[in-house]
Formats: C-alpha cells, structure tokens, sequence
C-alpha cells in the first residue's frame, strides 16, 4: 500500500496541473477576446486603443446614467409642480 501512495499522489499532482493548465488557455482565449473588443470599441468611440481604459468607460456610462436618471426625476417632479 505504501508503494501506490506515491504513485497515486503523483497521478493527482499530473490531474491537477493539466487541469490547471487547461483552465489557464482557457482565461488566456477569453483575455484576448476582451482585448479585441476593447479596442473594437475604442476604435468605435474614436479613442486611441493604447490610451482606452474599459474601467473608465464603464464609470463615465454609470455616471451618465445616474445623471440622466436624476434628470429625469427632477423633471418629472418640475411638471408635477407645473400641473397644479
């Protein structure tokens, strides 16, 4: 029993690491597939590739939302007022 230990460990460390290997191909396909993208989309926002950030695009289209949102509140409540 002692002597399959070993070899049993060894046959678990081979799975795990190919296993993790596959897992890692799999991020490094779907980083290049978001790297594409973002530089499709900087190119569609007529923004240099190197210089577009994914983070700050997101947080300036939240804020705009927000923003709109509230303004669109604000508005509904001016013609609230206006009607009475």
């Amino acid at each position: 029993m002692q002597f399959d230990e070993p070899a049993k460990n060894n046959q678990n460390i081979m799975s795990y690491l190919q296993n993790s290997e596959n897992r890692l191909n799999s991020l490094q396909s779907l980083e290049r597939e978001l790297k594409e993208a973002s530089d499709n989309l900087a190119m569609y926002l007529c923004e240099r590739s190197e210089k577009f950030s994914l983070i700050d695009c997101f947080r300036v289209i939240s804020d705009f939302r927000k923003k709109f949102k509230e303004a669109s509140a604000e508005n509904k409540q001016r013609e609230a007022r206006q009607i009475r």
